[in-house]
């Protein structure tokens, strides 16, 4: 009977250390998809960078997940994580429509739409209408709620690089930019010397993740916002600013009035 009872006990033990291991464990890899838009998300051979991509994977990674990073494009990225190809999406931006596809989280950054000029050729801007009869770049296949309809003459390029460089050389009036990335590849082509912003923004872009309905649930999104907000009032979020050369990026803009 003893030995029955030894072995029984013994049995006991084994299950509850392997039922212990199994929670422990992560639950399934989840692919993250990681466009090129530094300082936000950024993937290169150094791994996962940018304040929204790095805060995604801590926040994952917290829950549970191990974190699969695969580059794609703004396009492709909306497009999988909609049809559930994706797990999660970094750097999106909701809408009504987005969300019936998607869990969009709460943003994680706001970005702001802000006006790059000519060193020493400020003007001053209180409406939309003092953008008339100016040359104002943009970026094609963007879109400007705030800009668009209102007899602003948009001068589009394929990327803000182009944009910036006409600004600094005088062929631009101005260029609406984005306040984070915007500025922070003013930095990276050294033209912070020839250039300089108007001081409010024409509208906010507030940026986080989306997450694929395939994969998590309601109560994982919640949990998800949950983690952000304290993960952004800890000393990691500092160092994440930090390390991404955003400190001075990350800010509240006034914004313009109709």
């Amino acid at each position: 009977m003893t030995g029955l009872v030894r072995v029984f006990s013994l049995f006991l033990i084994i299950l509850i250390a392997v039922g212990g291991a199994a929670a422990l464990q992560p639950t399934e890899d989840v692919v993250l998809g990681i466009p090129a838009n530094p300082p936000l998300t950024q993937l290169d051979e150094r791994g996962v960078s940018g304040l929204i991509a790095e805060t995604t994977v801590l926040v994952l990674r917290r829950m549970g997940h191990s974190i699969v990073p695969r580059k794609l494009p703004f396009a492709r990225m909306y497009k999988w994580v909609h049809n559930g190809k994706l797990d999660v999406a970094t750097s999106v931006l909701r809408t009504e429509k987005r969300a019936q596809m998607a869990r969009y989280t709460n943003p994680i950054i706001s970005e702001y739409t802000v006006v790059a000029v000519p060193k020493g050729k400020a003007f001053p801007m209180g409406s939309v209408d003092d953008l008339k009869h100016k040359r104002i770049g943009a970026i094609i296949g963007f879109s400007y709620p705030g800009v668009e309809g209102k007899g602003i003459m948009l001068i589009r390029e394929t990327n803000y690089e182009k944009n910036l460089i006409k600004v600094a050389k005088g062929r631009l009036d101005g260029a609406l930019i984005s306040s984070i990335a915007g500025i922070h590849l003013a930095k990276v082509l050294g033209l912070q010397d020839q250039i300089e912003y108007l001081p409010v923004a024409v509208d906010a872009v507030p940026l986080g993740s989306a997450l694929s309905k395939k994969v998590f649930s309601a109560d994982d999104l919640e949990r998800f916002n949950v983690l952000v907000r304290k993960l952004k009032s800890s000393e990691e979020w500092q160092k994440i600013l930090t390390r991404n050369d955003a400190m001075d990026l990350v800010k509240t803009w006034p914004l313009l009035t109709e």
